[in-house]
């Protein structure tokens, strides 16, 4: 009798470990099946999720296989990811429903790095609402929007043209440097109060460390996974401490780390400079934040200071990442589409040369007189859709897409590539028709269907400063040069026969994004130009 109740003691534990995992499978097995109720859905594993049902990229493979779809379900692991894959579930989702669509992923990872939560793009909630209102207040006195930033644009647009001028005569151009370099002093001026991406000569290693976040698929892929993980590792730090030494992540945290020092060390510059009674007046952003902090000590509801330093340093970051790559990234593939179309191109350089002149400085008001140059970037803007899959937002409270119920702390998706390409909404999605936006008066009318920006509350908030830079650097660059992809690399192809232009051009434009599942900026691959001055 007494061995019996020993073995039954003994067996006590096993028991119980096995029905909790029953039990734990059990849950974890309904948290990933769909519904009846739900959206379409690709398929999904108990506890991996969808994973195994995934095409890559995922923005193709959604445009394929659910073209008719509004709204697509799928799981990462036991979080349900809704993906937008129509213009009018877009705008039901981000502007009818703006307040419930300001959440953000979890910032744990970030806090357990670095010590502190921050920043203007990964942040949601009172934090959020206060960095983003004292940026834009800070960004409009020093003319976002009005004739200071343009000023500052111009000038390196002359200062761009002056150094294409020089070296373009002798040696091709690797366009990305030099763009990325002039569109960065842009923000430098804002930030720092300096042309620092010309005056700094490790500009350049930032620069890279800058595109290795939005050019690296690995970076991307690794980040979606783990997004699989973070409802339950984030209540977990152990496992959170174990998800951040996962393959491919170390590399990534290092280059964070990197871009976050340099940031910083703006940062302690600045403040080694402000006198004890503070700024008078600030010259540029990193004055105004020190300023604030000083001027107003607001606290968050643990009665932690809200505008810190590390937190001034993670807002430096998300302003270059936002206000430097995507607009690089752009005036890349603007150049090509117009090599790939010569007819667009003479007649973009015809309309500029009609009102401006050969050397003429361009400024925002030649916006009213350049209609068929600004449908032009119009449809630059609508076929690079640079952020495939925009940035991916928390749900905050049950809401209603499509017909669709979406409960509270899902994530959710948009499928900007195909809102881009909606065949019933512009006709010959994949042909290159700046007319499609001008009207019977051959006058410019901006699409309303275009969301390279997003919409609701988490719109850009650089719209205005990314479509002056957009503007003026093109236009200046149509306006003095002609220019042709690298003459080393146009012979060629097969049996020796010369490859035009145009056909050169549109191979870099067919160029197929890397197989991997999540792609953030489409990227051409890298190109160098040799230009001409007219």
């Amino acid at each position: 009798f007494f061995s019996k109740n020993v073995s039954c003691i003994m067996l006590l534990p096993v028991v119980l470990i096995g029905s909790a995992g029953v039990l734990l499978f059990g849950y974890l097995y309904r948290l990933t099946k769909p519904q009846k109720s739900d959206p379409p859905c690709p398929g999904s594993d108990p506890i991996i999720g969808s994973f195994r049902y995934l095409e890559r990229p995922l923005y193709r493979f959604m445009s394929e296989r659910f073209a008719r779809d509004h709204l697509v379900l799928f799981f990462l692991g036991p979080t349900r990811m809704y993906y937008l894959n129509s213009y009018a579930a877009f705008r039901e989702a981000m502007v009818d429903n703006a307040e419930a669509l300001s959440g953000r992923v979890t910032q744990k990872p970030i806090e357990l790095l670095i010590g502190s939560n921050g920043g203007l793009v990964g942040t949601d909630g009172e934090l959020w609402k206060q960095y983003r209102r004292f940026t834009l207040h800070t960004l409009r006195d020093f003319g976002l929007g009005r004739r200071g930033a343009e000023h500052c644009i111009s000038l390196e647009a002359e200062e761009l043209c002056s150094e294409i001028a020089t070296r373009g005569g002798s040696e091709a151009i690797d366009v990305n440097l030099v763009l990325g370099r002039s569109v960065s002093n842009v923000i430098c001026q804002l930030v720092f109060g300096s042309r620092l991406a010309s005056d700094n000569p490790e500009f350049e290693r930032i620069l890279d460390a800058f595109n290795e976040f939005t050019a690296n698929p690995r970076f991307q892929e690794e980040n979606f996974k783990a997004l699989a993980f973070l409802p339950i590792s984030s209540r977990c730090t152990p496992l959170m401490r174990l998800l951040l030494k996962l393959p491919g992540m170390q590399g990534i945290i290092e280059k964070m780390n990197y871009l976050l020092d340099f940031c910083q060390q703006q940062v302690e510059a600045h403040a080694a400079e402000m006198p004890e009674a503070g700024f008078s007046e600030a010259r540029d952003y990193i004055e105004a934040h020190l300023k604030h902090q000083q001027l107003n000590q607001q606290t968050d509801d643990n009665g932690a200071d809200l505008f810190t330093n590390k937190r001034l340093g993670m807002a430096i970051l998300d302003l270059f990442l936002a206000g430097t790559e995507t607009t690089t990234t752009t005036l890349r593939w603007a150049l090509i589409y117009m090599l790939a179309n010569p007819r667009v191109a003479s007649k973009v350089r015809e309309e500029i040369r009609q009102h401006l002149g050969v050397q003429g400085r361009v400024c925002m008001a030649d916006k009213a007189k350049l209609h068929y140059t600004m449908a032009t970037l119009e449809e630059v803007q609508r076929l690079a859709s640079l952020v495939t899959n925009g940035l991916t937002h928390r749900v905050t409270a049950d809401i209603q897409v499509a017909g669709y119920k979406i409960p509270a702390n899902s994530y959710m998706m948009y499928n900007m590539y195909y809102i881009h390409r909606d065949p019933d909404q512009f006709p010959e999605p994949d042909c290159f028709k700046p007319e499609r936006y001008l009207d019977s008066e051959s006058r410019f009318q901006a699409s309303q269907r275009l969301i390279q920006f997003g919409a609701g509350k988490r719109a850009c908030l650089g719209e205005s400063l990314a479509r002056m830079e957009l503007f003026i650097f093109f236009v200046s660059l149509m306006q003095r040069f002609d220019f042709r992809l690298e003459t080393d690399d146009c012979s060629a192809s097969g049996g020796g026969k010369i490859v035009d232009q145009a056909t050169r051009a549109q191979a870099l434009l067919d160029y197929v994004d890397p197989e991997h599942l999540l792609v953030l900026i489409r990227h051409l691959p890298s190109y160098k130009l040799e230009f001409t001055e007219l």
